[in-house]
């Protein structure tokens, strides 16, 4: 193994978001629950304050994942747990990475960003992010602890194990 980074969204947002949840969860039961007519209103009305919990909560625990291999580069993003999006990119497909200028702020929040065609944004909280280039013009900014690693780890990938 090259690298490898795991990142999660920091404590506090963590707790601002459930709290989110929680609030706006019992807010609804508080405003919907007294004008349930039938247990099946009230049954839905439950599962929708439910969800709006696990929602939340799992946002709180988004985590990213960089993990570059002698002969891939994978990207992980996940929710509470699950991930939702993955991308494997192979030595050769890399064209170059560099330190890039980009925040979360201006790729519009922390997430999985799409910033226009064949470009993706990947941050769980702010920090220095590094690019990455494609031949085939995809590109994939990641947010990292780690920069000056992780530019080392590409450029050993880009080289191969026997190049």
């Amino acid at each position: 193994m090259l690298f490898r980074e795991s990142r999660g969204a920091v404590p506090t947002l963590r707790v601002a978001v459930a709290g989110l949840g929680v609030v706006l969860a019992v807010w609804f039961l508080i405003s919907a629950l007294p004008d349930a007519e039938t247990p099946a209103d009230r049954i839905l009305f439950v599962t929708i304050a439910g969800a709006t919990v696990l929602v939340t909560v799992a946002i709180g625990g988004m985590r990213s994942r960089v993990v570059v291999a002698p002969e891939t580069l994978r990207l992980e993003f996940s929710l509470g747990g699950v991930t939702v999006w993955r991308r494997v990119v192979h030595a050769g497909d890399v064209a170059r990475a560099d330190a890039t200028g980009l925040s979360a702020l201006s790729a519009g929040g922390w997430g999985l960003r799409f910033l226009g065609p064949r470009r993706w944004a990947l941050f769980v909280r702010s920090g220095p992010a590094v690019g990455v280039a494609l031949f085939d013009g995809r590109e994939y900014v990641v947010g990292t602890d780690r920069p000056a690693d992780l530019l080392d780890a590409v450029a050993q990938l880009r080289q191969g194990p026997g190049r």
